[in-house]
């Protein structure tokens, strides 16, 4: 049971399909411009 938790997390974090929507992570480069 304890690997299935590691596998739940992996699937609450869809950066790559939501990269294009709005990155989860603010790059120095965008936070520089504000």
């Amino acid at each position: 049971m304890e690997e299935i938790t590691i596998i739940e997390p992996q699937i609450n974090f869809p950066v790559e399909d939501r990269d294009d929507e709005q990155p989860l992570y603010i790059p120095e480069e965008d936070y520089d411009e504000d």
